[in-house]
């Protein structure tokens, strides 16, 4: 449980920065509500705000109880991925909730996942896949409409994007998401395999 003595220092670190919405994150801070703190943040930002501030404020319980909302209202989480992995690892699928539980019980022993993917990132570290390939398709070319401005002003080459596919076993999943429709694949492959097929 977060002390108001961490949480006044968290509020201390924040007044240093140069923040238009400093009063509604103090405001929401003073008042536990983690939640709120976080959507004052752009989604691209809202992962690293949750490891920096409001993680280290959490017990046990509360991260199982927010974290797969937070990951799941994100972007570019990249930034954050090894926080992120060590968050999967140890709290795995009990961060599902109890309608992710129950689809993930009637999924097959076999699973076929996909993932959209840009250029030079052939390792990919990614641990975000699906199990629908519209959906990875959808990703992939949101990829490419975030660099159209870019290439429009003449500051970036078109990126070189490929849809992955890959064959796990139930097993392997750490966890699975499907709060926005996604059916998302939380897997983290260490030993980065290579019996992966671009499609």
């Amino acid at each position: 449980m977060a002390t108001k003595k961490q949480i006044n220092k968290t509020i201390e670190y924040l007044s240093l920065q140069d923040d238009v919405r400093l009063d509604k994150k103090v405001r929401a801070l003073k008042q536990r509500d983690w939640i709120l703190f976080l959507l004052l943040y752009p989604s691209e930002k809202r992962l690293e705000a949750y490891f920096k501030y409001i993680h280290p404020l959490l017990t046990d319980r509360q991260v199982i109880k927010m974290f797969a909302d937070v990951w799941t209202n994100s972007d570019l989480v990249y930034q954050s991925i090894t926080e992120c992995k060590s968050i999967f690892r140890t709290y795995g699928r009990t961060l599902m909730n109890n309608s992710e539980k129950k689809e993930f019980k009637n999924l097959p022993q076999k699973l076929k996942i996909y993932r959209g993917i840009r250029v030079p990132t052939l390792i990919d570290h990614g641990i975000s896949w699906t199990l629908s390939k519209e959906c990875a398709e959808k990703f992939m070319n949101m990829i490419r409409y975030s660099y159209l401005e870019e290439l429009l002003s003449g500051e970036a080459l078109p990126p070189e994007l490929h849809l992955l596919e890959k064959e796990i076993t139930k097993d392997e999943v750490i966890c699975y998401f499907n709060r926005r429709n996604e059916s998302e694949i939380i897997y983290i492959d260490d030993k980065n395999s290579k019996c992966l097929k671009r499609l």
